[in-house]
């Protein structure tokens, strides 16, 4: 395996890694807004 396409997996997984982290954050984010929500309809 040549280095070039080493350097080239590495981007591979760091922008994967990147893209599962926001989707994380966002899904995290929406039940944080639903929980929210429930809170004021309980009110």
């Amino acid at each position: 395996m040549s280095t070039t396409n080493f350097y080239f997996f590495k981007f591979q997984l760091l922008s994967y890694v990147s893209d599962l982290i926001i989707i994380s954050n966002a899904m995290l984010f929406v039940n944080m807004f639903f929980e929210f929500k429930n809170c004021f309809i309980s009110i």
